[in-house]
Order: structure tokens, then C-alpha cells, then sequence
């Protein structure tokens, strides 16, 4: 995102995917994008940000503004104003209540949908110092007719931590948490908490220490628990122990990788 807007390829981002999790230290999304990203150098430094989610309207959370609220109509106005030298960054998180997926819209979606698409497509808007993060799940749960027509949005995916980010995070915890026995190694938890948010394994060892020990066991009991709650039936689950990939027929190529 930062290397995008400076080199001004865009100022309109949409990020989907693990945005429920922690993004730098124990930083949810929100905190760490209205509290950090857009307060400090290293990120993109703005003079005001707002804040909009389904659940109130838009709340300048940093600047002399601050406290100031608009609803969204007035925020899509103060987007096309013209703001001189100062910079003003848009968070929307989950925008789904806005612009809803679907074909048949109400009037009032509708109005939402083109107005925020006629700002971020304006020349005013893309030569401006502006920009407008929006933070959802997954792209489909914005409507179409926003997304295809909408050249100027950057659209980002936020991968699940891998095995080394597990690793440091789960080191993080046994260093910090005295009362934590461990029955596994850091290395064999990292690889058994493959496909969990850094919040689902913080879960587990917090479990494990009112346990008394975290064992390979706990850990997959309740990663089942929790993929089974975010996907129910979906997924099958089961012990792998005994087994090789030899005993799978197909999917040659995803064995090999």
C-alpha cells in the first residue's frame, strides 16, 4: 500500500482476506491502521483519518478534526473537497451494509455504490493526497458493479501467517507466559497450527496454561474446533497418522509441492 500511493499508482486500496488478525504485534487491523500506519513515517503519515463502519458514521479519529462526524453522504462530499496541502485517509471497514453484494439494489445502495465509485474514479480524488482503504473479508462481499468498474482500486489479499511468522509468534508467548508447559516444541506447534490466525494460537496456548500443558493433542483438538466453527461441514477433518500421500489418488501436483 505505501510503496503504491507514493509512487502514485493509487490512492484507493481494498484489503481482504486475514484481516481479523493481529498485524503488527498484537495490533488488530483497525487499531493498527487508524492508530499507526497513517500516524507514523514509516506508514503514510496523514493530517487527518476517518474512521466509517456499518455500525456508526464516519468519525475523524486524528486531526484538528477530531471527534468530528458525517454521515455518508457528507463524507463523499468531503472526499471531492479540495483540501489544499492537507492529507485526510478514509478507513471503511466492513462496507458490506454499503455497498451490498448482489443485482437488486435498492435505490439508496445504489446511490452508495456509484457515488463512492464516481469519487475514487474522479481526477480530482486520484491527484489529490487522499486515499480511501476499505477492509473486508473477501472481495465478493462488495457488489460487482463497484468492483468492475473500478480501475483505480488496488485490491489486496492478506495471507494467514506462515510457518515462520507462527514460529516468532508462538516464541513470543512461551517467553512472555511463565506459566506455560510446554509438552512440544516451538518448532513442532508451528507446524501444527499450519492454516490458524495468530489470534486462534494465541487461544490455544492461553488454554493450554490454564490446562496446566500444551500437548500436540490439545493443539489439534482445537484446531479442529475452530475450523469447524468458521467452516462447519465443509471440511473434513481427520488423523493423518499412518498414512502417507501415496495412499491418495490424484493431485499429483499439489502433492509434489
Amino acid at each position: 500500500v505505501r510503496s503504491r500511493y507514493k509512487a502514485n499508482i493509487s490512492n484507493a486500496f481494498l484489503l481482504t482476506g486475514n484481516i481479523g488478525d493481529y498485524v503488527a504485534g498484537r495490533k488488530y487491523m483497525k487499531d493498527y491502521l487508524v492508530g499507526n500506519f497513517f500516524q507514523e513515517e514509516e506508514g503514510i503519515r496523514m493530517d487527518q483519518i476517518f474512521y466509517y463502519d456499518m455500525y456508526s458514521e464516519a468519525v475523524c479519529v486524528y486531526g484538528k478534526n477530531k471527534g468530528q462526524k458525517m454521515n455518508w453522504d457528507e463524507m463523499i462530499y468531503d472526499m471531492k473537497r479540495v483540501k489544499g496541502s492537507a492529507r485526510t485517509a478514509y478507513v471503511l471497514f466492513y462496507p458490506s451494509f454499503i455497498l451490498p453484494p448482489g443485482d437488486y439494489l435498492q435505490v439508496e445502495d445504489k446511490k452508495s455504490i456509484l457515488s463512492l465509485h464516481a469519487v475514487l474514479n474522479s481526477s480530482q480524488f486520484v491527484n489529490s493526497s487522499d486515499i480511501v482503504v476499505i477492509v473486508t473479508d473477501t472481495a465478493k462481499d462488495i457488489n460487482s458493479l463497484f468492483l468492475g468498474n473500478n480501475s483505480k482500486l488496488t485490491v489486496y489479499n492478506i495471507e494467514l501467517p506462515d510457518r515462520l511468522d507462527r514460529k516468532g509468534f508462538i516464541s513470543s508467548i512461551v517467553n512472555s507466559v511463565r506459566s506455560l508447559n510446554m509438552g512440544i516444541s516451538v518448532d513442532e506447534m508451528a507446524n501444527l497450527t499450519a492454516g490458524l490466525q495468530l489470534t486462534a494460537i494465541e487461544d490455544i496456548l492461553l488454554y493450554g496454561a490454564a490446562e496446566g500443558r500444551v500437548t500436540g493433542r490439545m493443539v489439534m483438538d482445537r484446531k479442529k474446533e475452530v475450523i469447524q466453527k468458521e467452516f462447519g461441514e465443509v471440511i473434513e477433518i481427520f488423523e493423518t497418522e499412518g498414512y502417507s500421500l501415496k495412499d491418495f489418488a490424484g493431485q499429483e501436483d499439489i502433492k509434489q509441492y
